[in-house]
């Protein structure tokens, strides 16, 4: 009876779970309001790298030191911090 219950519980727990998705439109957008410039395709394979590295447990320091070190030479340490938040909210 226990294990009937468990498989019943997780099903509904995998029913109601959200639903985890990248949301690549918002993301460009909040990118572009933010001040930065470049290409969709661009901003996506460094969006999507960031969560690369955070999801194999890059520490922040070395994922926004990996767009500031990528992008354009006036795009600074905030800016880069801002980016690779971005791309976590959005993408990761």
């Amino acid at each position: 009876m226990k294990t009937v219950v468990a498989a019943v519980l997780s099903a509904l727990a995998l029913i109601f779970a959200p639903a985890a998705h990248a949301d690549e439109e918002s993301y460009l957008h909040n990118i572009y309001d933010a001040g930065f410039w470049g290409t969709p395709a661009t901003w996506l394979r460094l969006g999507y790298t960031v969560c690369g590295m955070v999801s194999n447990g890059a520490n922040q320091g070395a994922v926004i030191s990996y767009i500031y070190h990528h992008t354009a030479d006036d795009t600074d340490w905030a800016s880069s911090a801002r980016a690779v938040e971005l791309a976590e909210i959005y993408l990761c």
